[in-house]
């Protein structure tokens, strides 16, 4: 069975932080490690995390340069040979999310592409659309990403990617999605299991400054390529 590393980064969301937690200690699947990458909360975030510390393989609370630092951080120290990162506020659909996904398969893509589900402040929950293999090409990224809630990453493909650039405030996944499958060919499978439920008021739901951080990492593509 692949062995799985979760990664949950949180910034003073203890609510959050405790509903992704609970998720994660119910899973059936045990074959799985723990990483927590808190950005230094003071809202009670850290003393949860060292209640809850028996499931958790590595945490650490100090001040970063935002999430995708905190991400950055849990790629650093993940053994496992996928990565997922769930961070906190977004929690598994099941306690057998993990056991439908890797009991009783084995994988050999870079990425394992399933569903997740959205939660707005009012609580009601919906569904991401499907995707289909066939419609992830170039122009796909113009307008979508993938869900990184849901999303298995191996592990090799950010050290042949790279990690997140840190430049990207909003978009810096939604880049390495685009990096690694329009640029690097990257392997794909994708999985109709639904995997995870986020919250939608997340730092992405601006969508003005995500479409102009996308433009700005498609015209440095377009120019890398033309010089």
């Amino acid at each position: 069975m692949h062995k799985i590393s979760i990664i949950t980064v949180n910034f003073n969301n203890l609510n959050g932080l405790k509903k992704t937690i609970q998720s994660v200690k119910k899973q059936s699947y045990t074959n799985y490690e723990y990483i927590v990458i808190d950005g230094g909360s003071t809202d009670g975030s850290k003393e949860y995390i060292e209640k809850e510390q028996d499931i958790i393989s590595y945490w650490i609370s100090e001040k970063d340069n935002g999430i995708y630092d905190g991400m950055n951080k849990g790629i650093t120290h993940a053994t496992g040979e996928y990565l997922l990162f769930l961070n906190s506020g977004d929690y598994f659909a099941s306690s057998k999310t993990l056991y439908k996904v890797f009991n009783s398969q084995s994988f050999i893509e870079d990425l394992i592409i399933g569903r997740q589900c959205y939660i707005n402040k009012k609580g009601k929950k919906s569904i991401c659309h499907k995707i289909k293999k066939e419609d992830i090409d170039d122009t796909y990224f113009w307008s979508n990403t993938l869900p990184h809630q849901a999303t298995f990453i191996k592990k090799d493909l950010f050290s042949r990617i790279g990690k997140y650039e840190q430049n990207y405030k909003i978009t810096a996944d939604w880049a390495f999605w685009y990096k690694s499958i329009i640029k690097n060919h990257a392997s794909y499978k994708i999985s109709n299991i639904i995997i995870s439920y986020m919250e939608q008021e997340g730092v992405s739901s601006n969508i003005r400054n995500c479409r102009n951080e996308m433009i700005h990492f498609l015209l440095k593509e377009k120019n890398q390529l033309n010089y």
